[in-house]
């Protein structure tokens, strides 16, 4: 191969990655179309969504997640004959998540929440239900990953509460040494 004719099949691999990345407003998309010699460009008129992402329920306090979406872009395609046509194309999570724009992502307020979803100045929205905590636990979520030397139902990090015995003798007939009513503590250190 000489280095012209490289030269020449280096130039031709651009333009087809050029004119296949979707931006809303180049020759992006379907071939049959951009093969088309009368073609010229297409322009993103709307967004639908597809496919609903996989996550769709939510406790208060959690993130959006995305995973899973797909939309449809309904573009216009036009012709150096003056003609147009419409086509649809899918604008999946995966490849445009940095080119989407989710409102909103901090899930805060139960209920139904409607999310709305911007790709090229072009809205959608789609619903998602967020409920109560999903933890009936009295303990918040990331305790449980450092809980030490307990488990739900007994943990020696509780909090301290103040309680009244009515029988002071029986609470301390097991204590080595008391005093005023007390435990007496042996001093640790010296």
């Amino acid at each position: 191969m000489t280095n012209f004719t490289k030269l020449i099949f280096c130039l031709f691999t651009i333009l087809i990655i050029f004119t296949s990345c979707g931006d809303g407003t180049t020759n992006s998309g379907h071939s049959d179309i951009i093969d088309n010699p009368q073609f010229e460009k297409s322009v993103l008129d709307s967004i639908t969504v597809k496919t609903l992402p996989t996550k769709t329920q939510y406790s208060v306090g959690e993130t959006l997640d995305q995973t899973g979406l797909v939309l449809q872009g309904n573009y216009i395609d036009y012709f150096s004959d003056g003609s147009t046509q419409t086509s649809k194309r899918d604008i999946d999570y995966n490849t445009y998540k940095n080119e989407l724009a989710f409102s909103p992502t901090n899930l805060s307020t139960e209920g139904s929440i409607n999310i709305t979803v911007t790709y090229n100045k072009k809205s959608t929205t789609f619903n998602i239900t967020v409920g109560k905590s999903s933890s009936d636990s009295k303990y918040p979520s990331w305790f449980k990953s450092v809980l030490i030397g307990g488990n739900e139902n007994y943990n020696v990090f509780r909090k301290d509460e103040i309680v009244e015995f009515e029988d002071k003798e029986a609470l301390l007939q097991n204590a080595p040494t008391k005093e005023d009513g007390m435990f007496q503590i042996p001093k640790v250190i010296n």
